[in-house]
Order: C-alpha cells, then structure tokens, then sequence
C-alpha cells in the first residue's frame, strides 16, 4: 500500500436545452427571468452537494465535486427538481428541463 493522497474531482455541466427557442418565441424579460429561476435552483443544488460553481453562462451552469457520488446526486436531483418546479407552475412558460453531463 502506499501513503498517497488521491484527489478526486467530477465536473458537472447541466444546461437548459432549448432556451434559445423560448427567447424566440417568449418575451426576452418572461425568458431571462425563468432562465435566472433555473439557474438559481441548479446553483443551490451545486451547493447543498457540496459542489463549487465554476461558472455559469446564459443558461449553462458548469460546477465540481470533490467526490464522484456527491456529483451523480446532484445531476438526479437537478432533474428532479427542475420536473416539481415545473409541474409547480414556477416558470411563466411551463415546462423546463435540465441536461447534466
């Protein structure tokens, strides 16, 4: 056995897919308010996981996990809580869904 230390890290990177269609076919400030909602519930994710962001871009949120686990976690309940917010009626335009990779 040896003494080393192993550092892990998982990146995450969830976006909202078709964003560009609902500022095409929304009012731009009804879009970027559910967008900000959207990115708002991901980063809180990030953080209750014990994630960083690392940054985020228009509807794309790009973050890191210490721990493998913590990451896969994170990505399920971003799907899962993405689906009550909208089933909720918290976005103006209905249905908002999440891709993680």
């Amino acid at each position: 056995m040896s003494d080393e230390t192993i550092n892990l890290l998982a990146v995450l990177y969830a976006d909202v897919p078709g964003s560009t269609r609902l500022y095409e076919n929304f009012d731009n400030d009804i879009s970027r308010v559910d967008v900000k909602v959207c990115i708002n519930l991901l980063t809180k994710i990030t953080l209750d996981w014990d994630g960083k962001v690392i940054k985020t871009i228009d509807d794309e949120v790009m973050c890191a996990f210490l721990y493998p686990f913590k990451t896969v976690n994170a990505a399920k309940e971003m799907h899962q809580v993405l689906r009550e917010a909208s089933e909720a009626g918290q976005f103006q335009y209905g249905k908002v869904m999440v891709k993680t990779g």
